[in-house]
This record gives C-alpha cells, sequence and structure tokens, in this order.
C-alpha cells in the first residue's frame, strides 16, 4: 500500500487499506509444485516431501481465510475477533 501510494501516486479513493488487504491475500499463496518436483526428482526422502504439501495446505489455507475476510472488509461489512477466530478454527 505505502509503494503504490508513494511511488504510484494513487490516494485512499482510488485503492484503500482494505484492497491492499486482499491483493496482498492473493499474492501470498505460494506454489509448490515446482518445489516437489524438485524435491522428487533429486531423490528427497517421503517425508520431507509430506512436510512441504503439508505447509503447501497449511499456507493455501490461511491464504484462503485472509482472502475471505477481506473480501468481507472490502463489501462493506465488519468482522470481530470471533469471527474471525471461528474462521480459522
Amino acid at each position: 500500500m505505502i509503494s503504490i501510494k508513494w511511488i504510484i501516486g494513487y490516494d485512499e479513493t482510488y485503492y484503500n487499506y482494505t484492497q491492499a488487504f486482499m491483493f496482498g491475500a492473493v499474492l501470498s499463496c505460494t506454489d509448490t509444485v515446482a518445489v516437489l518436483a524438485l524435491l522428487k526428482e533429486s531423490g528427497a526422502p517421503k517425508k520431507f516431501n509430506s512436510l512441504i504439501e503439508g505447509e503447501s495446505l497449511l499456507n493455501d489455507g490461511t491464504c484462503m481465510i485472509l482472502f475471505t475476510i477481506s473480501l468481507e472488509l472490502c463489501k462493506g461489512g465488519t468482522m470481530n475477533i470471533f469471527s474471525i477466530l471461528s474462521l480459522f478454527v
């Protein structure tokens, strides 16, 4: 958000913090397909592959929850701490 405001010159009416939060939630999802393929080629232990796959699932789930929160905020809704915690649980 700061880089968009300072470098490009957008103001709050065009790009606000909830939209920046949504943009960050979308960008923070990583794709581990290439990493898993490289591990498979190099003959890494199966336990390590499973660990990377589990981390990927946790990361994708967190990204989805952050996107859901930011979507609700962008639509003008409000969320309290209990509704956010219930999403994580």
